[in-house]
């Protein structure tokens, strides 16, 4: 019997776990499944409360839409009911500018302008600002194949003023990073594919659109398809978790700390930190890059200097319930929430309106936000006391909302070091990771470290690892016969 080791029990190993036992039935593999948490809880940074008509997020609170490995899974799991949409009647999302709230310019897709009025119209940028934007169809594009940082892209693209007031707390915001070290490779393919396709971003978009029916049956289909950007799960996100935990097939051992993992033989040795001992014959390593360094240290030095060469962040995220009489007629929870650039001098980065995002998440007569502080330029915040914390983000919401009242109720969750950062060259570094792994004896890699920090990415790098498992011992097998 063939035997695999999963470490690390979040939604990435979960799912590793779910897709060896559902392939290993399929193909009448006689294998078993092991998975090692450290904790006595699974789900790592999936944690949902439900109190008193609230669904608090601690972590993720939803995954993107146009990315199907969360929703096949959600069905998989049986879940379609439980599949909830944002709130499109509000999917407008607010950048602070001079401390009021603009409206992101609608017709733009992440930071390219489809529409000419609405670019003009917006008070974000200077009348400098939008004729830079406005000139990217006549830059030419980049030859250098090598990577660059968003911060050097959105430049030479679109200029600075979008950088800082658009593209660097919209898409850096997405990976909690700094723009000027992001690498675009292994976070934006798709920008880059459509500069070099068709010279011009600006041009790429429109014929996108060009492309998409306009009216009748299809154009409905692909307009409600497009309809909802992000979704989540009508009692939270941790719902997939809760589902997987029933479903899977595998061992689950909690509690459990892997020490180290090191070959023996033909196998893999994994120690843990009671002393305890398991052979396999591979392992997934569904862990943060800098813990995974600690394990495989003792057996390939080499491995673990790369695995620390990706670098992690602090964040801490502050959830406040309010009576939504305490919310100011002037200023209404009409979006999706407001991003926070860095010029704003501001110690926060974001503010989600969690209510207004989705239904279900506050009872009648209250409103739920979660205020985002941390991250690369003030990853000190993430260490304070939580009284601190919460004063900080009250008096955010204050002076941005005019929200004085006290909140019913605040959540604290911390993340240290918990936000991977692709720098650039991080897309060629996964390559020499999972490459070394792979010889090591069948030691796979998984998680938001490598490819993706989002929910769908996490899913789809399980099924990666696991398709990368059941070849390794194709491999094998071959060599074996042969």
């Amino acid at each position: 019997m063939k035997r695999l080791a999963i470490i690390g029990g979040g939604i990435t190993g979960l799912s590793a776990a779910w897709y060896a036992c559902r392939e290993f039935t399929r193909l009448g593999i006689n294998a078993s499944c092991t998975l090692f948490e450290a904790s006595d809880r699974l789900g790592g940074k999936i944690v949902t409360e439900r109190t008193g008509g609230f669904v608090i997020e601690g972590g993720p609170d939803s995954f993107l839409a146009e990315k199907p490995a969360a929703l096949e899974l959600c069905r998989e799991l049986g879940l379609q009911d439980e599949i909830l949409p944002s709130n499109e009647q509000y999917r407008r999302v607010y950048i602070l500018r001079r401390g009021r709230l603009v409206p992101f310019p609608e017709g733009f897709r992440l930071t390219i302008p489809t529409r000419w009025m609405p670019l003009l119209a917006t008070p974000l940028l200077s009348p400098f600002g939008k004729l830079r934007m406005a000139a990217e169809v006549f830059i030419p594009p980049r030859k250098d194949p090598e990577d660059e940082s968003l911060a050097s892209f959105i430049r030479r693209r679109f200029g600075n003023e979008c950088l800082e007031r658009i593209a660097g707390p919209l898409l850096g915001g997405i990976f909690v990073s700094d723009p000027e070290r992001l690498s675009m490779q292994a976070t934006f393919p798709r920008l880059l594919e459509m500069e070099r396709t068709y010279g011009s971003l600006i041009r790429a978009a429109r014929a996108a659109s060009a492309k998409r029916p306009q009216n009748g049956p299809l154009a409905d289909r692909v307009n409600r398809a497009h309809r909802a950007l992000f979704h989540s799960l009508r009692n939270g996100i941790a719902g997939i978790v809760e589902a997987l935990e029933r479903h899977i097939e595998a061992g689950v051992i909690r509690r459990t700390q892997v020490h180290r993992v090191i070959p023996s033989g033909r196998s893999l040795r994994v120690e843990t930190e009671a002393g305890e001992a398991f052979l396999a014959d591979a392992a997934i390593l569904a862990i943060p890059a800098n813990r995974a360094a600690e394990i495989v240290r003792e057996s390939a030095n080499g491995l673990a200097e790369k695995l620390e060469r990706i670098r992690f962040v602090s964040s801490a995220v502050v959830t406040l319930a309010y009576r939504a009489d305490a919310i100011p007629a002037a200023r209404p929870l009409d979006g999706f929430g407001v991003l926070v650039p860095d010029a704003e001098g501001r110690a926060i980065l974001a503010i989600t309106w969690s209510s207004t995002k989705f239904a279900n998440r506050a009872p009648p007569g209250a409103a739920l936000m979660r205020v985002f502080l941390g991250g690369p330029r003030h990853e000190g915040l993430a260490w304070q006391s939580e009284e601190d914390l919460v004063q900080i983000a009250r008096t955010e919401v204050a002076s941005i909302l005019g929200i004085r009242a006290s909140p019913l109720f605040h959540r604290l969750h911390r993340w240290i070091e918990a936000n991977p950062q692709y720098d650039v060259g991080h897309s060629t570094l996964v390559k020499a990771i999972e490459s070394e792994g792979r010889s090591l004896t069948g030691l796979f890699f998984a998680g938001s470290s490598y490819h993706g920090v989002g929910i769908p990415d996490c899913i789809e790098s399980a099924k990666r690892a696991v398709l990368g498992v059941l070849q390794y011992w194709r491999d094998q097998s071959d060599e074996s016969s042969g």
